[in-house]
């Protein structure tokens, strides 16, 4: 299960290695773009937080497989339709976050683990933030 955290950090670093060519889409779709990112940092900042409380994050699975499907839409002009749907999939992969308590009760450090989380959700911010900032 903690194999989801590898699933999420594979997303954030995929995208953050296409970072220049989602700069380079016009700026109503690099808006898109950054929104999506948003929202699934702060998706993923409430799955990290409810997991240090020792609770099930509800709902964030479905979230996360929904932003699945839009992440191929709004990236598959830029990186084109087979790369998008692996960065979609995978994303896909990764939704069933709700399971995670269960997994991190079973490592030594389940807090470094969420950090992992904390941190994607912090480079999605970051991505979302430059893709803003870009002219």
């Amino acid at each position: 299960m903690l194999s989801i955290i590898g699933k999420i950090l594979e997303v954030v670093g995929k995208l953050v290695g296409l970072r220049s060519e989602l700069e380079r889409a016009d700026k109503a779709l690099r808006d898109k773009i950054a929104d999506l990112f948003d929202q699934i940092s702060d998706c993923l900042l409430r799955v990290a937080t409810e997991l240090r409380k020792e609770q099930v994050p509800h709902g964030a699975c479905a979230e996360l497989a929904t932003y699945s499907v839009g992440i191929a839409v709004l990236i598959s002009p830029i990186t084109g339709q087979t790369e998008a749907m692996e960065i979609s999939d995978k994303l896909r992969e990764a939704h069933n976050v709700e399971g995670l308590l269960l997994s991190l009760r079973e490592v030594p450090n389940p807090g470094d683990e969420i950090a992992k989380i904390e941190g994607a959700s912090g480079e999605f911010k970051a991505l979302a933030n430059m893709l803003r900032a870009t002219a």
